[in-house]
């Protein structure tokens, strides 16, 4: 679980350009899958984010929350798998 997370976590730092603290704020809700696109919220230039989602990006974030995401009620996408479970720090 912890490579299939990695994964996904390295895929979307480089393929939309966000920031560690950026990517660390995004929760489940601001994943639109149908348009491809994820949304970041305030960046450092205080602006609004959607960054597009790669098809190789958008799978790797799929395997990750259908199969190795942490089954609890955090609305964090990424989570440590050190209990007890939480959003990265």
């Amino acid at each position: 679980p912890v490579d299939i997370r990695d994964r996904a976590v390295l895929l979307l730092l480089a393929t939309t350009g966000i920031r560690n603290g950026e990517l660390r704020a995004i929760q489940l809700q601001d994943i639109d899958w149908h348009a491809g696109e994820v949304s970041v919220g305030r960046t450092k230039g205080n602006r609004d984010l959607v960054a597009p989602l790669l098809e190789e990006t958008g799978a790797a974030l799929a395997d990750y929350v259908l199969r190795a995401r942490p089954k609890v009620d955090s609305p964090n996408l990424f989570l440590s798998f050190t209990p007890p479970v939480a959003a990265f720090k």
